[in-house]
């Protein structure tokens, strides 16, 4: 089973909700529900659905633009130049990726360099 997230009204109260789309093996809306935030009763987000009807939420999106379908950056790749240099990792991590220890190291010793340089 698959999921994807979707902004759009909800179907039941008109409100600007996360809904949330389950797609079957064969790629077909299962059902759909709207997510509504309640608050942090006890110490715990809450929250509150709304079922949404099947054609009703193949309408909307059949009016949505297709790059919008899905989450950010769902199946998109980050480098349109370099499609097979791009991955998720490095779209998180930056250019340059994790720093690991050893570099943290170099870092705060270069820091603690100019601050003794800076004589403060």
């Amino acid at each position: 089973m698959k999921i994807k997230c979707l902004r759009f009204e909800c179907e039941v109260c008109s409100k600007v909700s996360s809904i949330q789309v389950f797609y079957n093996k064969s790629g077909e809306i299962k059902y759909a529900r709207a997510r509504h935030y309640i608050g942090i009763p006890n110490g715990k987000p809450q929250f509150g659905y709304h079922q949404q009807s099947l054609e009703y939420t193949q309408r909307k999106l059949s009016e949505m633009p297709k790059a919008e379908i899905g989450q950010v950056g769902q199946d998109l790749n980050v480098d349109q130049v370099k499609p097979e240099s791009s991955s998720k990792l490095r779209s998180v991590a930056g250019p340059m990726g994790f720093a690991t220890p050893k570099e943290h190291l170099s870092h705060l010793s270069l820091f603690f360099q100019n601050i003794n340089f800076l004589n403060l």
